[in-house]
C-alpha cells in the first residue's frame, strides 16, 4: 500500500486519484497522473512546473470546449487571436495573461480562485527560474505548500465543466434548450438538459443559472423573447433543484429576497373542467406548477406571495389537485377536491391523481385512494345519459386500476360497498373484477360479498373482453 497516497487522503479529506476520475478530458487525467506521481516521489520543484503547465492546459482546453461543444462566439473569437499571437510569436506570459483573464471573466472562476491561480504561478517562477536561497541552494516549497495548490487547481479549475455564465452564453443556453423543445417538444428534454449541462453545474453556478431563469421566468413583463423561454425555463428550474435538492435550496432560502421579488401575477381564466392546462402560456401558472413540484419554495415566499397562490389555485379543480401543500394534511386536501368536485360535475386530471397517490403511499400514507374511490363512483354522469360508460372505463384505466392493488381493507369495503349493477355493462369489469379478487387473495382480506349490491363472486363477467375503451 502507498502509504503517502493514503496519508494525502486522510489528512486532507481530499482524493486526488478519485477526482482524477472526475475530470472530463483524457489527456489532462494524463497530465494530472504525472503531477501526483512527482508529488508521491516528493519531487515538489518538478511537481508545482507540471502542475502549472496542466493547469493553463485545462484552461485552454475549456476555451476550446467553449468554441467547439458550447458554440460560444467569445470563445471562437478568442482561440482566433490565441492562436494568431502564438503564430506571432508573441511572449508566452502575455498568452498565459490573456488565457487567465478570459477564464475569469467567463465566469468560470471566481476572484479568491484567481488568486490562487496567480499564486501558483508565483511559485511556478520560483520553481522553473534559477532562483536560489541565501545559501546559493534552489528554492523549493514544502509538501503542504504543494498539496495546497493542488488541491486549489482542482476545486477551482479541472474538476468544472467548461460552461460560461455570462448573460450571453445563458441567452445561449435557453436557445439551445429552446431549439431542442421545439423538436422533441418534452420528449427526452429532460435528460438532455441533465447530461449536456446541469450535472455539469457547480453549486455557485447553479445559483447563478436558478436566478437568471427564475427572472425568466417570473419578473419580466411584456417581453416576447421571455414568453418563448418560460415553456422550458420553470421546468430546467424544477430540474436544477431536484439535481442537488438540499444545496439548491438552502441557495433560495439564502437568496430569498431575490425569489421573493416582484412576482408578476396575470390573471388566470380556466374552464372548471379543463385539466390540459399550459402551464407555460402564463407566468402565474407556471408558478403553480413549479412549488407543485417543489414545495418547499411556497413556505419560503412572503405573504402576499402566498396569497396571490392561493387564490389562483381556487379557480380549477386541477389546480387544487396540485395544491397540497396549502392544506394541514393529505386528509384536509381530499376534503376540499371532494368538496370542489361535489359542486360541480368536471375531470380530474389523472396524472396529477396518480402522483399524489403514489407519493403517499411512500410514507404509507393512503388518503388518496379515498379520492379515487369517489371520483369513480360519483363523478361520470354525463348530461344525456347515465352512466357514462366510456368515462368508466377511462377513468378505471387511467386511474383506478394502479390504486386498487393498494386499498386497505377499509377502502376495499367502501369501493365493493359503492358498486352499482349499472357499472356491469361497462367492459373494463371483467379486468377489475378479477384484479379485486387478486388483491384480497394475496393481502389476505377476510370480506363478505354476499352484503354488498353486487355480489363480485357471483358475477360471470370474469371471461369477459376486458379491452378498454380507448
Amino acid at each position: 500500500m502507498n502509504y503517502r497516497k493514503k496519508g494525502l487522503r486522510m489528512k486532507n479529506n481530499f482524493d486526488f486519484e478519485n477526482a482524477i476520475k472526475q475530470v472530463k478530458s483524457k489527456r489532462i487525467q494524463k497530465y494530472l497522473e504525472e503531477v501526483i506521481s512527482t508529488y508521491n516521489n516528493c519531487e515538489y520543484r518538478s511537481c508545482i512546473v507540471m502542475l502549472y503547465a496542466t493547469t493553463f492546459a485545462d484552461a485552454l482546453d475549456k476555451i476550446r470546449t467553449m468554441s467547439e461543444v458550447y458554440q460560444n462566439e467569445k470563445a471562437e473569437k478568442f482561440l482566433e487571436k490565441y492562436n494568431k499571437g502564438r503564430n506571432d510569436n508573441r511572449s508566452y506570459s502575455a498568452l498565459e495573461r490573456e488565457v487567465k483573464e478570459f477564464i475569469v471573466n467567463s465566469g468560470l472562476i471566481n476572484d479568491i480562485e484567481e488568486k490562487q491561480w496567480e499564486h501558483l504561478k508565483d511559485y511556478r517562477d520560483y520553481c522553473a527560474h534559477p532562483v536560489v536561497e541565501r545559501d546559493y541552494g534552489l528554492i523549493s516549497p514544502n509538501e503542504e505548500q504543494v498539496r495546497m495548490h493542488i488541491r486549489n487547481m482542482f476545486e477551482a479549475l479541472f474538476l468544472k465543466d467548461a460552461i460560461l455564465t455570462d448573460n450571453k452564453v445563458f441567452e445561449e443556453f435557453l436557445i439551445r434548450i429552446e431549439d431542442f423543445y421545439d423538436r422533441n417538444q418534452l420528449d427526452g428534454l429532460d435528460e438532455y438538459v441533465n447530461t449536456r449541462y446541469i450535472r455539469k453545474l457547480d453549486l455557485n453556478t447553479k445559483g447563478k443559472f436558478l436566478k437568471n431563469l427564475w427572472k425568466f421566468s417570473f419578473y419580466i413583463d411584456g417581453d416576447e423573447e421571455c414568453d418563448k423561454y418560460r415553456k422550458v425555463a420553470y421546468r430546467v428550474i424544477i430540474w436544477i433543484i431536484q439535481s442537488d435538492r438540499n444545496n439548491t435550496l438552502k441557495f433560495i432560502e439564502e437568496n430569498i429576497n431575490y425569489f421573493n421579488g416582484k412576482i408578476r401575477y396575470q390573471d388566470v381564466i380556466l374552464e372548471k373542467s379543463s385539466y390540459a392546462i399550459k402551464f407555460y402560456e402564463n407566468r402565474t401558472l407556471a408558478l403553480v406548477y413549479l412549488l407543485y413540484r417543489i414545495p418547499e419554495i411556497y413556505r419560503m415566499l412572503s405573504e402576499d406571495n402566498q396569497t396571490e397562490i392561493k387564490s389562483v389555485v381556487k379557480k380549477n379543480i386541477n389546480l387544487i389537485l396540485m395544491a397540497p401543500y396549502l392544506y394541514e394534511n393529505s386528509q384536509e386536501h381530499v376534503k376540499q377536491i371532494i368538496k370542489n368536485l361535489k359542486d360541480c360535475n368536471y375531470c380530474l386530471y389523472p396524472y396529477f391523481v396518480n402522483e399524489l397517490r403514489e407519493e403517499g403511499y411512500k410514507i404509507f400514507d393512503y388518503e388518496y385512494n379515498e379520492l379515487v374511490i369517489y371520483y369513480f363512483y360519483n363523478c361520470q354522469n354525463s348530461d344525456q345519459w347515465s352512466p357514462d360508460f366510456n368515462l368508466i372505463n377511462k377513468t378505471y384505466r387511467e386511474v383506478v386500476s394502479d390504486a386498487i392493488p393498494f386499498f386497505t381493507l377499509k377502502q376495499m369495503d367502501s369501493f365493493l360497498k359503492q358498486l352499482p349493477w349499472s357499472y356491469e355493462q361497462a367492459s373494463c369489469m371483467g379486468k377489475m373484477v378479477g384484479q379485486i379478487m387478486d388483491v384480497i387473495e394475496k393481502k389476505g382480506y377476510e370480506i363478505d360479498f354476499s352484503k354488498y349490491n353486487v355480489n363480485i363472486t357471483n358475477l360471470q363477467c370474469y371471461n369477459v373482453c376486458s379491452t378498454i375503451d380507448e
